[in-house]
């Protein structure tokens, strides 16, 4: 048994396009029928309710960026903090 091969076009190249794109639409279809059988096999799915979601206390996070070093049983220092500001300004005049 031979494989029937595509017939050459006007500039003698063989066309594959229709050949390639019959066996691609077959292999889709065949995935989908596949993803969907296994999925009727999967049986009951469990859901399971979402964590509950703890992001902590933002307002103590604020007041302690700036610190560095903090240590209440040092007798010299005990803490250390960093803050200040930054302040910028632009302009530009063309003319």
């Amino acid at each position: 048994m031979s494989k029937s091969r595509p017939a050459k076009n006007k500039s003698g190249i063989r066309d594959y396009t229709e050949t390639h794109m019959n066996k691609k639409l077959i292999q889709a279809i065949g995935a989908g029928v596949t993803a969907t059988t296994l999925s009727a096999f999967a049986g009951d799915m469990a859901v399971t309710p979402p964590a509950p979601v703890n992001n902590g206390n933002w307002c103590d996070a604020l007041q302690g960026i700036g610190t560095i070093y903090k240590d209440k049983n040092n007798p010299y220092i005990q803490e250390i903090k960093v803050f200040g500001q930054a302040h910028y300004q632009f302009s530009s005049t063309d003319g």
